[in-house]
Parts: structure tokens; C-alpha cells; sequence
């Protein structure tokens, strides 16, 4: 038996991630009747809940769900900070903390992880700390990442989450992320774009495309963006490429560095950047989707940066 109490403004669900003749029973002081039985359970009232469930291991069939709704204004967005938000009672629990974030109309928001940085990794990785976050644009998968990393902010147009997800047993870290108001993005130029601040010495650093290893969504343009280090050039290597059948316009990269632009087909050879940072905007064509099973386009980038050598 569990007693929880959401703290202001959150809402917890507790949901079935399996078939099982596992269930809850909840009872609330005041309610009629009290006490009342589900698979699933929302709740969010600052109001001491208690939980009884009716299994011998409900945290292998129950997941906990903490999410927080960021409403900007014209000016402001508030922060992203790393807390229980009540559900200490629930550590036994795979939990996952969402913020959902709105941003004010015509205006975009973004989130700052300069203090630690993020690292992408692969779907099905996980990080070493058990700390994994996952960032979406709108219902777009823009990725997984660690604490600890290259990427420095993110922007979002309209809406957009960050999610933290611990497994069962893992107490929560300190952590605090701040989320901005920005001008708004041009839709049709992207829906999102990343930051990624490469660092003298480093190592090359891996990304990947919006969704994968599914497909680019149809039609669409993101944007990466990366502060290269003084004296020093970047490469980027594609890898895992797929490409779709096109109905209209074609698939291509975007590169923009010292005000000039150039444009390159994804099945050809990408230029090595002159110094100074630079812009990769990736471009989907309108696929045909009308075939099932038909390829989408996904991939994974290698971004590399070494000395410019002088002559």
C-alpha cells in the first residue's frame, strides 16, 4: 500500500504497460465511494491518495508517469527542475517525469542545457547514470540523450516535451534546465533546431535524424547548428542512410557557414567546412507512402572537428 500526494499543478498516471489480471484500488478521503478499483489511474488533486495494488510484483506490470504542463508567456518560461513532485512513494516504480511546454503564440521556446550539456544516443541504449532524457516536437521524436555532452540548447516551435525516465529502484538527481521565450521559428524553414557546441580536443560526436531509426517525417526540414572551435575545421560523415521514394522535391543537406550556402544531395559528396561554425539543415522530400513498407528517410551523422592546418 502506497500513499502519494501530486504537488500543485502535477498530474500522475499510473498505467498497465502489460496484460495482467493486476489491478489498483485507491482511496480518497471525502470521495463516495472511497474507495474504487481501475487498470489505469490519473490523478492530480494535492490530495493524499492512497494505492493498493492487487498483485505480488506491480512495479514489473505499472509504470508512473509525473508530468508538468510550462505554459510560456511573452516573456518568460519558468525552468525545468529535476524533483519528485511527490512521487517519492513510488520509487519502486519505473518512473517518467514530463514537462510539456507551450510556447506563446507566435513566439518559439528554448531549452538550455549548457550547464552539462546532453549527448544523443541510440533508442535502444541507455545511459550510465539510469538518468535518460528524450526531447519531442510536437509528436516528432527528436531524440534520446545522456547528461553530459556536446548539445547545448534546443529550440521548439509551438509545442514540445522533455521527458526523464528512471527505471524501478533509481532516486532522482539534481537537475535544472532553463526554458526561454525566442522569436518564433519559421515553419517553413524547420520545426526544430539543436545546438551543438564541439569542443577543442574532444571526441566526434554521433547524431541522429527526427524519429529514428523511423522515418524523417514527410516533408519537413530540421536544423543542427555547430559552434566549431577557433582554428579548427569540422567533417561530416554520413551513416545508416535510407533514403524514400520521392513524389516531389528531392532529399538534401543544407550546409550555411560565413553567409554563403550550399546545397548537396544526400547520395553525394559532402563538403569538408571551411573554418568558423555552420549550419546543417536536413531536408525531406514528399514521399510516397502509398506502398507499404516503402523507406523512409533516416540516418545517423558522425561530426568530427580537427586542426586547420596552415600552409
Amino acid at each position: 500500500m502506497f500513499t502519494v500526494t501530486p504537488e500543485k499543478d502535477t498530474t500522475f498516471y499510473i498505467n498497465k504497460t502489460q496484460g495482467s489480471s493486476c489491478y489498483m484500488c485507491t482511496k480518497v478521503p471525502g470521495n463516495k465511494p472511497e474507495r474504487q478499483c481501475y487498470d489505469n489511474l490519473p490523478f492530480n488533486k494535492n490530495t493524499p491518495v492512497t494505492i493498493e495494488f492487487h498483485c505480488s510484483r506491480p512495479q514489473d506490470v505499472f509504470i508512473v508517469e509525473i508530468v508538468r504542463n510550462i505554459a510560456c508567456t511573452s516573456t518568460s518560461c519558468g525552468r525545468i527542475i529535476q524533483s519528485d513532485f511527490g512521487s517519492s512513494g513510488l520509487l519502486d516504480f519505473p518512473r517518467r517525469f514530463t514537462w510539456k511546454i507551450k510556447a506563446y503564440p507566435q513566439k518559439s521556446f528554448q531549452i538550455n542545457f549548457a550547464k552539462t550539456g546532453l549527448s544523443q544516443i541510440a533508442p535502444t541504449d541507455s545511459c550510465n547514470d539510469k538518468h535518460t532524457y528524450t526531447l519531442r516536437a510536437a509528436d516528432v521524436l527528436l531524440g534520446k540523450y545522456c547528461s553530459s555532452g556536446p548539445i547545448s540548447n534546443t529550440q521548439i516551435l509551438n509545442q514540445g516535451s522533455f521527458s526523464l525516465d528512471l527505471p524501478a529502484g533509481q532516486r532522482l538527481g539534481p537537475g535544472q534546465f532553463d526554458v526561454s521565450v525566442v522569436e518564433k521559428i519559421d515553419s517553413k524553414l524547420h520545426f526544430a533546431n539543436i545546438s551543438v557546441t564541439l569542443q577543442e580536443g574532444s571526441l566526434s560526436s554521433t547524431l541522429m535524424s527526427p524519429n529514428y531509426p523511423r522515418s524523417f517525417p514527410n516533408n519537413d526540414v530540421m536544423e543542427w547548428y555547430f559552434q566549431v572551435p577557433s582554428k579548427h575545421k569540422a567533417a561530416i560523415k554520413f551513416m545508416n542512410l535510407t533514403l524514400p521514394t520521392c513524389l516531389k522535391k528531392q532529399t538534401e543537406v543544407e550546409y550555411t557557414s560565413g553567409g554563403k550556402t550550399q546545397v548537396v544531395r544526400l547520395d553525394e559528396v559532402h563538403p569538408v567546412q571551411n573554418e568558423g561554425s555552420f549550419s546543417l539543415r536536413l531536408r525531406n522530400c514528399e514521399m510516397d507512402t502509398r506502398r507499404s513498407g516503402s523507406a523512409g528517410l533516416s540516418m545517423k551523422f558522425n561530426v568530427s572537428q580537427h586542426p586547420s592546418r596552415r600552409e
